[in-house]
C-alpha cells in the first residue's frame, strides 16, 4: 500500500475566467514536480494562489514566498483590467480574498493554506510596474522556507540558468480544477526596455506571478516576476527586480499602516 505523502486535500471550484484562456502549447518541455519533492524547498515555497474577485469570480495564479509571511506575485493578479465574466459590465480589478496553497500538487499538500491580510500594488502604473506583494495573516510553517529577493545585475546574473516554476492552467485535469506544479529552465535571452527580462523558458496562463529564480551556492534568488508569454514564439517575460522595485517591495513589507 502506497504511503500517503500529504496531510491535506483541497477542492477548488471551476473558474469561468480561466477557461477562457485555456491554450495548448507545442513542444512543451515543462516537468511536473514529483510528489516526493514538492513538500521540500524550493518547491514548498511556491504556491497556488486562489484569487476571488467581486461577483464570486475565481481565478488561479502563482506566487512565491520571499519571507515567512510575504508573497511576491504579478501586479496584474492584484489589479486586473479585464472584464469580469460573472458581471460583464464591470472590470475584475482587485481581489476581495486571496488564499495561498504552498507545495500543492494534485490538489494535495503537506501544508495548510494561508489567507491574505493585505496586498500592495502600483495600480496607476500596472502595465509597466507589473509586480506586487501579498502579506499573509500569519507566518508560514518554518520548514516551508522562502526565496531571497535579489536585485538583478546584468554583469553577474545574465548567464545563470534560471527557473520558472508554477501552476499552468493547461496542465490541469478533469474540469480544469486539479492543479500540479510544473517547472522549466533556461538562459536569459535579453533585457528589453532596460527592465524586462526575456527568456525562452516555457510558461503559460496560470503561471503569472511565478518567480524567475536561480540557484547559487545552494541559495535561491528571485530576480524577476513572470508576467507574460508570447502567443507567437517561445519568449516569456518577467518584471525585473531592479533597485527601485527592490526598495519599493521592502517599503511595502515594512509598512503596517496601509490596508
Amino acid at each position: 500500500m502506497q504511503k500517503n505523502l500529504f496531510k491535506y486535500t483541497y477542492n477548488f471550484p471551476k473558474s469561468e475566467l480561466d477557461k477562457l484562456y485555456y491554450k495548448e502549447t507545442n513542444g512543451d518541455c515543462r516537468i511536473k514536480i514529483p510528489e516526493e519533492k514538492i513538500s521540500s524547498f524550493p518547491y514548498s515555497a511556491i504556491g497556488l494562489l486562489k484569487m476571488t474577485y467581486p461577483h464570486e469570480t475565481v481565478s488561479y495564479r502563482t506566487g512565491v514566498l520571499i519571507s515567512k509571511n510575504c508573497i511576491l506575485t504579478a501586479g496584474h493578479n492584484l489589479f486586473d483590467l479585464r472584464t469580469n465574466p460573472n458581471c460583464r459590465s464591470e472590470l475584475l480589478e482587485s481581489p476581495v480574498n486571496i488564499e495561498f496553497y504552498p507545495g500543492l500538487t494534485n490538489n494535495k499538500s503537506n501544508y495548510k493554506f494561508y489567507e491574505h491580510k493585505k496586498f500592495f500594488v502600483d495600480k496607476k502604473n500596472i502595465r509597466k510596474e507589473d509586480y506586487g506583494v501579498i502579506i499573509l495573516k500569519e507566518p508560514v510553517e518554518e520548514n516551508i522556507g522562502f526565496f531571497n529577493l535579489k536585485i538583478f545585475e546584468e554583469k553577474n546574473d545574465m548567464n545563470n540558468i534560471c527557473y520558472n516554476c508554477g501552476y499552468p492552467f493547461n496542465k490541469t485535469t478533469g474540469d480544469n480544477n486539479v492543479f500540479y506544479q510544473y517547472e522549466d529552465k533556461g538562459k536569459i535571452l535579453e533585457i528589453e526596455n532596460e527592465d524586462v527580462i526575456v527568456t525562452g523558458i516555457k510558461s503559460s496562463y496560470g503561471q503569472s506571478g511565478a518567480g524567475l529564480f536561480f540557484c547559487k551556492d545552494n541559495k535561491y534568488y528571485v530576480i524577476g516576476v513572470h508576467v507574460a508569454s508570447s502567443f507567437f514564439d517561445d519568449r516569456t517575460y518577467a518584471t525585473m527586480i531592479n533597485q527601485k522595485r527592490f526598495e519599493q517591495i521592502q517599503s511595502w513589507i515594512k509598512d503596517d499602516n496601509i490596508i
